[in-house]
């Protein structure tokens, strides 16, 4: 059975985690024995640390992508080339039967 990972389903995965880590730690805040105001500074702190995941994953998410063009279109080029030498080489070969 095979299985397909390709940068949607990553994507998918890291927000996945983002949203129920933010969740989680919105839960914890609210049903924590502390006053409103401690509440209010620690869901502020939390969402500003959830700010900053949410950014370095989307740069992460980026280089991924620009890596995985960059791969794919050098594939591409070397799918050409081959497929022109094995062209040439099929006909180098009829022509010398030929001769």
């Amino acid at each position: 059975m095979s299985h397909n990972c390709n940068g949607n389903d990553a994507g998918s995965f890291a927000i996945g985690a983002l949203v129920g880590a933010v969740i989680g730690g919105v839960a914890a805040l609210l049903l924590a024995p502390q006053s409103g105001e401690e509440t209010r500074k620690q869901i502020k702190s939390k969402a500003q640390e959830a700010r900053v995941r949410a950014d370095l994953a989307m740069m992460e998410g980026r280089d991924l992508a620009e890596y995985a063009g960059d791969a794919a279109r050098d594939m591409k080029r070397k799918a050409h080339h081959l497929k022109h030498e094995a062209k040439h080489k099929l006909e180098d070969m009829r022509d010398g039967d030929n001769a």
